[in-house]
Order: structure tokens, then sequence, then C-alpha cells
């Protein structure tokens, strides 16, 4: 039987320039690589991850007026028909700096649409939520929204892994 899983978490726009070496302070630094775009966010990539693995998912994540989900998010098994739309963000971005050098990274966020998931957004989807056999987040959207999505599956008895601060795990458990 084909287990139903449910992402709660980021979608970002990963834009990512490999560069020599990492410049220093008020340094202009050249560069032979130009910026690829790629699809991202750790919801997103879960998702597509446990898609993959013939499980059916259901991502929920937020996304901005311009995001094309037909063109970004068509992977096999994934359900994509409870993303939701922000009236006042874009979709998160994030800017992606590859040393050539040594592999490290420097990664800065704009959070957009993932900022903007609220409980009563979660609270839209309890259905999905309850009708998931697991249901999968992380911390990359605000912390209230997860915790509103774990106490719906907390009633339902849905298995979790919460790994977060006690003070977090506090308010989830009440």
């Amino acid at each position: 039987m084909t287990k139903t899983i449910t992402v709660l978490g980021s979608t970002n726009i990963d834009k990512v320039i490999k560069v020599p070496r990492f410049a220093k302070s008020g340094e202009t630094l050249k560069t032979n690589s130009h910026i690829v775009e790629a699809m991202g966010g750790k919801g997103l990539n879960q998702a597509v991850a446990t898609a993959r693995s013939n499980a059916k998912t259901i991502i929920l994540t937020k996304v901005g007026k311009e995001f094309n989900i037909e063109k970004n998010m068509k992977v096999k098994n994934l359900v994509t028909s409870n993303v939701m739309r922000s009236e006042k963000e874009q979709t998160g971005q994030a800017y992606i700096t590859v040393s050539e050098e040594t592999g490290d990274n420097i990664i800065h966020i704009y959070g957009g649409a993932n900022i903007d998931i609220t409980p009563v957004d979660v609270l839209k989807n309890e259905e999905v939520i309850k009708n998931s056999d697991f249901i999968i987040a992380q911390l990359e959207i605000p912390i209230d929204a997860v915790i509103e999505a774990f106490k719906i599956a907390k009633k339902i008895w849905c298995q979790n892994n919460f790994k977060s601060s006690s003070n977090a795990r506090k308010r989830w458990i009440t």
C-alpha cells in the first residue's frame, strides 16, 4: 500500500554562482560563471525526494504570484493542488555563492512567501494532514505554522520527528 506523505515547508528559487574563491571585504572578483537558477528550499527538496521514492507526496508551501507551479514542480507523485499563493510576497529565493577553490558555499536567503505561511493556512489544509500517513516539516517557515500542523497530526497519531528547542516542543505538545 502506498503511503501518503505531506511536506509542509519552504520553496525557493536558488540562484547559484561559482567563483574562483570568496572575495575579501570590498573586493571585486571576476568569475567565468553565470548565475544558474534551480528549484530549492528544504520543503520542496524533501517533497521531491519522497515523491521520487514512489510515495504519494503532498506539498504544503506558499509561493509568490509569479511562480509557475506546473513548470517548476512537475515531479511524478508530487501533488501540488494545495500549494498556496502569497498576496504580498514573491517566492522565496536563495543566493548561493560556491567557491571553486574550497567547495564551500555562502547562502543568503530571502524568505519571501515562505515567511507568509500562517497557522490559518495550515488549518485550511487540516483534512490533507488528517488523511496523511506522515507529515514532514522544516523550520524555514514560521514555527507557529509548523506547530499548528503537528497539533493536527498529534490528534490523529501521525508519526512525526520534531527536533528543535525544548520550548518549541512544549508549545507543540500543549
